[in-house]
């Protein structure tokens, strides 16, 4: 069976993704961002809160014959 369609594509998809991957280190410059409404101050975007989670916690059930 002659698969070259699917390798030509493959191998373009790769390329793509490389060339989108370097990129993204080229511009690795941490992102800023306006905190709040019409201040002047900024926030770098790993640097924000974490969210306050509501309800009760997951607890996997590792023994289920046990109740």
């Amino acid at each position: 069976m002659n698969h070259t369609r699917l390798i030509v594509i493959t191998v373009g998809f790769t390329i793509g993704f490389a060339a989108v991957g370097a990129a993204s280190f080229l511009h690795s410059e941490p992102r800023l961002i306006k905190s709040g409404f019409m201040t002047n101050q900024t926030v770098a975007a790993a640097d924000l809160k974490p969210v306050r989670l509501v309800g009760t916690p997951f607890v996997p059930n590792i023994h289920p014959h046990e109740r």
